[in-house]
């Protein structure tokens, strides 16, 4: 979960890491309900997806995982 005094850590310093040591998936929770998913594509994180609350989070590593945000963010 990004707060202010966190969000250029989590934006920048925690992605880098996260890429160089190959994590395939890093997602960014707002507290607003907005969460930005990063997917790993050749040793790069790139945007794969954002969802919002009423949205069907999905996994993009594991397909078969997904979560109401209605039931996260009520």
């Amino acid at each position: 979960m990004v707060s202010k005094s966190t969000a250029s850590h989590d934006y920048i310093t925690k992605l880098s890491v996260y890429q160089k040591y190959g994590v395939l998936e890093y997602n960014i929770v707002e507290q607003n309900g907005h969460i930005v998913q990063y997917g790993l594509e050749d040793g790069i994180y790139r945007i794969v997806n954002t969802f919002h609350i009423g949205d069907l989070f999905i996994s993009h590593v594991f397909k078969d995982f997904n979560v109401d945000l209605e039931e996260i963010f009520e």
